[in-house]
């Protein structure tokens, strides 16, 4: 059976196609698919603040892609009129180095008083604020979308922060809100239901507790959607505790970082053997 291997190093990488009329992607016989058509993901992680400022929100690129103009940057010059320019304006790049997907990465910002108080959760949709701030941050993240499909990319999103098995039962219920919200966004390709575990989830379980727990968030998405599930893992490491062949998924991502450790690429070369040998699913 040939296997294909989605691999994401350091800043994610996936391939190819996008159509004007968008169809589902889907997975049959161990391939991903666009309508009749095979598709090859290429994507990149994409980091986006939504900020909470003066009673106002928005939502841009992330604070550090800038200068400090955009961390200080007065409401009235700042909002997401900007924000969704420069968004578009990164897409546009991205899509011509020859990607067709972005992983949305980001964070929450909130202001007091003009005065940055700190970011809420390791990734931006991993918050727990209650319903109500929900659906005005679904509809921040959905504008992110629109920009995204009208610049030819798909878009994963990935959802599980950190320690989100210590809140399991208000993070299930996120995933239920969240893909209720966007079941009928064909641009909207996949949820990443767990993230780097190995650092990111600092409790200990025993392999039926991880695979109950992904189990669980699972079915939290498909009880709402036919959008695909996905885990991003950063490598074998992780499967002592996060068996692959145990884990509730429809296919997997993996995040190898090189800088300066592997200059030859000699584990990742191991890496990509042993998925090889072991993993079953996209």
């Amino acid at each position: 059976m040939r296997i294909i291997t989605i691999i994401i190093i350091a800043i994610a990488l996936f391939c190819n196609s996008y159509s004007q009329t968008l169809e589902p992607i889907y997975i049959k016989n161990n391939k991903f698919y666009e309508g009749c058509n095979e598709f090859y993901p290429k994507a990149l992680v994409y980091n986006i603040d939504i900020i909470d400022r003066n009673a106002k929100n928005w939502v841009g690129p992330r604070r550090n892609y800038f200068d400090s103009t955009f961390v200080t940057g007065d409401t009235a010059q700042y909002g997401t009129k900007m924000g969704i320019k420069y968004i578009r304006q990164h897409f546009q790049t991205i899509k011509s180095l020859g990607f067709n997907i972005v992983k949305l990465s980001g964070f929450h910002v909130y202001y007091k008083n003009d005065t940055l108080v700190g970011l809420y959760g390791r990734k931006i949709f991993g918050l727990w604020h209650g319903e109500p701030f929900y659906k005005e941050q679904f509809r921040l993240i959905a504008q992110v979308l629109d920009v995204a499909r009208e610049e030819g990319l798909r878009v994963m999103m990935a959802l599980g922060g950190s320690n989100c098995d210590r809140i399991n039962a208000k993070y299930t219920e996120y995933l239920e809100l969240i893909s209720e919200y966007f079941k009928d966004n064909p641009t909207l390709i996949s949820y990443d239901i767990a993230s780097e575990a190995i650092y990111s989830i600092t409790n200990q379980y025993d392999k039926p507790a991880i695979r109950d727990m992904s189990l669980v968030w699972y079915n939290a998405v498909k009880s709402h959607c036919n959008q695909l599930v996905s885990i991003g893992m950063w490598g074998s490491r992780e499967t002592v505790q996060w068996d692959i062949k145990l884990l509730a998924c429809d296919f997997m991502n993996y995040h190898y970082y090189t800088i300066g450790s592997d200059p030859n690429l000699f584990q990742i070369r191991r890496e990509l053997q042993w998925l090889g040998n072991t993993i079953t699913i996209p």
